[in-house]
């Protein structure tokens, strides 16, 4: 009963040990990236909290065999050593000495990678083996962004690629949710109260659609926009509605755009 049901944990297979929902989908994930052809790129997102505003595939250009891109959050809002969250994963399972080296290193989102088919599996393989090997999971650590933030600044990561971590507002997916984060606020990164992605940030254009940091070209996907839910909930809807060029984008823009950018 309550908490984050990625972190619950429950049998999934006889004979194998209970695992947490957050660290059974890489399971799904390799098996499902498997079935793929070895010349395709594949993306794993968090679904709930997610949009697209172009092909993520056409923005992330050329993947060799093995290559994989992370995600950034926002630095230096979140840090693994500033969030109590992220840190305490870290800590939990690896020791207060990894934790203080990769403190100052920027949080590397789980819920949004891509890469070439073989750059994915060999990735999921790599998270399933050292939760093997850790059970972070009887640490008091269920999630799985505590294996990718270690794995990615320990060098643990397959060779064989290159691994890429892409900042946010300068990549394929647009990480947002730091962005108005409560430790921002307290840290006095942020004005005290809500701040907003169009007004604050000045990173939506006349039409709505999130923006990259130089402010003009717009972010192929959206991750953590439910952090905005008030300011974004029409505007998704619309996306739902409408597709790309349909006139009901341009209706939309017309009625809603003060509440966009300043």
């Amino acid at each position: 009963k309550g908490g984050n049901i990625k972190h619950k944990t429950c049998h999934w297979r006889n004979n194998e040990p209970k695992l947490p929902l957050a660290i059974m989908r890489h399971v799904f994930y390799l098996a499902i990236a498997s079935q793929y052809s070895q010349n395709s790129k594949v993306m794993i997102l968090d679904y709930r909290d997610t949009f697209f505003q172009a092909d993520p595939f056409v923005t992330a250009g050329p993947l060799s065999n093995y290559d994989l891109i992370l995600v950034a959050e926002h630095y230096p809002f979140k840090q693994i050593g500033n969030c109590p969250f992220n840190g305490g994963w870290i800590r939990n399972c690896w020791g207060r000495e990894t934790f203080h080296a990769m403190g100052k290193q920027v949080v590397l989102c789980s819920g949004s990678y891509l890469g070439a088919r073989d750059g994915i599996i060999n990735f999921e393989k790599t998270l399933l083996a050292e939760a093997n090997a850790m059970q972070c999971h009887y640490k008091g650590v269920p999630s799985d962004q505590g294996y990718l933030n270690y794995l990615y600044y320990a060098g643990s990561l397959p060779a064989g690629g290159t691994t890429r971590v892409e900042d946010r507002g300068y990549g394929v997916v647009n990480t947002l949710g730091s962005l108005d984060g409560r430790r921002a606020h307290q840290d006095g990164y942020l004005p005290s109260t809500h701040v907003n992605i169009g007004q604050y940030w000045q990173i939506r254009d006349s039409q709505g659609y999130v923006l990259q940091n130089d402010k003009k070209t717009r972010s192929a996907v959206v991750h953590q926009y439910d952090r905005f839910h008030l300011e974004f909930r029409d505007f998704v809807a619309m996306l739902g509605k409408c597709d790309p060029g349909n006139s009901c984008y341009s209706s939309f823009s017309k009625t809603s755009s003060s509440s966009f950018s300043s």
